[in-house]
C-alpha cells in the first residue's frame, strides 16, 4: 500500500521480524506495534486460543527496538489499516 517513496524508504519501512510467529502475527493483524514501541495484542487473539498463547509467552510485555520517530507512521498505519482493534461489523 506503499507509495514509490515510501517503499524506497527501506530505513524506517522494513522491520526484520522471524517468520515463525512475529511476522504472520504482525501481517495478519493480531499484534502491533504501539506507539514507543509497545507490542499490542489484538482483542481477537483471544478467539485463537494457540496464538493467545503464542503471543502470551513470547510477545505479551516486550517493546519492539527498532520503533522510532521515523518509523512510527508505518506502525502508525498498520495499526489503522491492518491491526484487528475490533470484531468485524
Amino acid at each position: 500500500m506503499c507509495d514509490d517513496g515510501e517503499k524506497r524508504d527501506l530505513a524506517n519501512i522494513a522491520m526484520l521480524a522471524c517468520t515463525f510467529g512475529c511476522d504472520a502475527l504482525y501481517e495478519h493483524g493480531y499484534i502491533a506495534v504501539a506507539s514507543h514501541g509497545e507490542i499490542q495484542v489484538s482483542p481477537l487473539a483471544k478467539d485463537l486460543p494457540a496464538v493467545a498463547q503464542h503471543i502470551e509467552k513470547w510477545l505479551a510485555s516486550r517493546k519492539v527496538t527498532w520503533w522510532n520517530e521515523h518509523r512510527e507512521k508505518y506502525y502508525q498505519w498498520h495499526r489503522t489499516h491492518t491491526f484487528k482493534n475490533s470484531p468485524p461489523a
